[in-house]
C-alpha cells in the first residue's frame, strides 16, 4: 500500500475545495464567495503525488475519493509522465545514476516527519556563476526619465518583432543578455555571433534546459563550435522542482523570454527564437526603453541550484553542474 493511501477519503463526505467553489459560483443568488486555494490544497498534493507514483489511474482514484475536480489536463499529465524522475535511496546510488548531489543527499529529509518536501524546492549555497565577460557599470543613483513602452506584433510584417530584435542586436554596444525558452533561429544566432566577435559585445544567453537538443542541432547544422563563441556565455536553466513524499521529483521548464540590450532597452513578450514564431505563430512583445527592473532580473534569473554551463561541438552539447 502506498504511503498516501491512508490519507484518502473525505471524512465529512463534502466535495473537494475546487469543486465546492465551482458549485457555489453556479448559484448567483449565493453572495458568500468560496476561497480559491487549490494550489495549497492537501487534496491536490495527494492527487499529484498519486500520479507521480501510480500514474493516471492512481490520480483518478484520489480525485474520486476526495470528490474533487480532475484539475490536471491531458497536457499536464503527458508532461509529467515524460519527465518524472525517482530520487535514489542513497547518495552513492544517486551519484552513480548521474543525478544532482542535492537530490540524493536529501531524499531522507523529504521522507521525514519534519518536512513535506513538496512545495519548497531544496536550496543550495552555491553562488551563481560570475559574469566573467563583464557587465556595464550602472550609476549608484539613477535619474528615472519618462519610460517609453511600445508594442510590436509579428503579424505586422512591416514592423515586426524579429526585425526589431535584429535591429537592437546590431546596435548593441556594451552587453546583450537573453533569456529564451526556444532558440533555433539561425539568423538571430548569426547576429549574436557578429555582435560578440566583430564588435566585441559580451553576450550572455540563458536557455531552457529541456530544449537544448534543438539548439544543439542548429549549431551542428551551422558548424558552430566554441571557438566561434569566445565572447559569448551560454548556460541552461530549468524550472522549479516538485518533490513528492513518495521519492519522486518533477522539474519544470523555463518559459521566460526577454532580451536586455546595453542595460537600457528591454524586449519581452511571447516571441521565441524559432522560424515558426517568425512566420506563422501569433506572438507579440513590448519594448521598454528604461530597463531598470530587468537589469537585476537578468543577473539573478537562473537559480543557483539549476544553472548549467554549456559546451558546444559538432557532435552536440553537454551539460554539467557548475
Amino acid at each position: 500500500m502506498s504511503w498516501f493511501s491512508k490519507s484518502l477519503g473525505n471524512s465529512q463526505g463534502s466535495t473537494g475545495q475546487l469543486k465546492n467553489r465551482l458549485e457555489d459560483l453556479k448559484k448567483p443568488w449565493k453572495k458568500e464567495a468560496s476561497p480559491s486555494m487549490l494550489q495549497h490544497s492537501e487534496t491536490a498534493r495527494l492527487a499529484v503525488d498519486a500520479f507521480l507514483e501510480q500514474g493516471e489511474a492512481g490520480y483518478l482514484q484520489v480525485i474520486a475519493k476526495e470528490k474533487e475536480l480532475p484539475f490536471l489536463s491531458t497536457m499536464d499529465m503527458a508532461y509529467m509522465s515524460q519527465h518524472i524522475q525517482s530520487i535514489p535511496e542513497s547518495p552513492k546510488k544517486g551519484l552513480e545514476a548521474g543525478l544532482l548531489r542535492a537530490d540524493s543527499m536529501d531524499r531522507e529529509s523529504l521522507l521525514s516527519e519534519v518536512t513535506s518536501g513538496t512545495y519548497f524546492p531544496l536550496m543550495t549555497d552555491i553562488d551563481p556563476p560570475q559574469l566573467e565577460l563583464g557587465w556595464p557599470m550602472m550609476p549608484s543613483v539613477t535619474v528615472l526619465n519618462r519610460t517609453e513602452v511600445s508594442l510590436y506584433f509579428q503579424r505586422d510584417k512591416a514592423n515586426n518583432v524579429k526585425e526589431l530584435l535584429r535591429s537592437l542586436i546590431s546596435k548593441a554596444k556594451s552587453v546583450i543578455a537573453i533569456v529564451m525558452d526556444q532558440f533555433t533561429d539561425m539568423e538571430i544566432l548569426s547576429d549574436l555571433i557578429e555582435a560578440s566577435n566583430k564588435r566585441r559585445v559580451p553576450v550572455y544567453l540563458i536557455l531552457d534546459e529541456k530544449n537544448l537538443k534543438e539548439f544543439t542541432e542548429m549549431c551542428s547544422k551551422m558548424e558552430v563550435t566554441m571557438d566561434d563563441l569566445l565572447n559569448m556565455r551560454i548556460r541552461s536553466v530549468s524550472g522549479d522542482t516538485y518533490y513528492s513524499k513518495a521519492g519522486k521529483k518533477l522539474t519544470g521548464q523555463a518559459f521566460e523570454k526577454f532580451v536586455l540590450i546595453d542595460c537600457e532597452q528591454v524586449l519581452a513578450g511571447t516571441y521565441s527564437f524559432t522560424w515558426l514564431c517568425s512566420q506563422v505563430k501569433v506572438s507579440g512583445s513590448f519594448r521598454n526603453l528604461a530597463g531598470g527592473s530587468f537589469r537585476e532580473e537578468e543577473k539573478r534569473e537562473p537559480a543557483p541550484s539549476c544553472i548549467r554551463p554549456i559546451s558546444i561541438n559538432l557532435g552536440g552539447m553537454t551539460s554539467q553542474a557548475e
